[in-house]
């Protein structure tokens, strides 16, 4: 079977923050496995020095930076798991140990961010590869995630949810998208409604797929629990076209 490994940007129902320059990165919290982790989000590729923890203060020192820190793939996102945020707001110091990529140095600059407590992340199906949350600004979303073909049973993927219940409409705008294998075609992330965090449970799907693969969006049911996938939908292609701009609604 043939792990995926997905990376997803999401800005629910509003368009992408800009950072104004290389010294004015963008952050916010998330709560997830039962930790704060907080993201700062350079608009330039960093090093290394941007994963040092002491690198960073948080509300003047009154919230505790659990090390290490780890810096993504990209090069231009930090997370920083913390302890003792109190409230939804929080100020953030970096100091002028970071550099670029280009051995660089950014200026101390100050931020400020919001700890978005409106979703619950959690691995369905035990995936190979834990899932990676992570936020740049209010009401974004970052996944890094794994899991298997969408045809089978049961379902391996990290979910990002707020129980419902009763009608609901919800959009997202997703503004990447991408694979670590370039070969995997249907590497695909979206919108899904679902009974619960069984992995073999009714689900509903609306999924971009890789841009640079299958580059389509799809419909995905499973109506029966236990059941396997049927796909109901007429594969609408152009998601490359699309981003960052390809929303999709439930």
């Amino acid at each position: 079977m043939k792990k995926r490994v997905t990376t997803l940007m999401l800005a629910i129902a509003t368009c992408l923050a800009t950072a104004a320059s290389a010294a004015d990165p963008t952050t916010a919290a998330l709560i997830y496995g039962g930790q704060t982790t907080i993201s700062i989000c350079y608009p330039v590729c960093v090093d290394s020095s941007a994963a040092d923890y002491f690198n960073y203060t948080i509300n003047g020192g009154t919230v505790t930076i659990i090390p290490p820190g780890t810096l993504l793939a990209d090069n231009q996102t930090v997370l920083l798991n913390v302890s003792g945020v109190v409230g939804t707001t929080y100020t953030g110091d970096i100091s002028g140990g970071v550099e670029t990529c280009v051995l660089t140095s950014l200026p101390a600059v100050t931020i400020h961010g919001s700890v978005n407590t409106s979703l619950t992340i959690a691995d369905i199906g035990a995936p190979s590869l834990a899932g990676v949350a992570f936020s740049c600004g209010p009401n974004q979303l970052g996944l890094i995630a794994g899991g298997a073909a969408y045809s089978h049973t049961p379902d391996q993927m990290t979910f990002a949810y707020a129980s419902i219940t009763g009608d609901f409409d919800k959009k997202a705008q997703i503004s990447s998208l991408s694979a670590s294998d370039p070969a995997d075609a249907l590497a695909r992330a979206g919108l899904m409604a679902r009974a619960s965090l069984d992995p073999s449970d009714p689900t509903l799907k609306l999924l971009a797929s890789n841009p640079a693969g299958d580059n389509a969006v799809r419909c995905i049911v499973r109506a029966d629990a236990g059941h396997r996938y049927d796909e109901v939908d007429h594969a609408y292609g152009g998601v490359s076209n699309n981003l960052p701009n390809q929303w999709i609604r439930m």
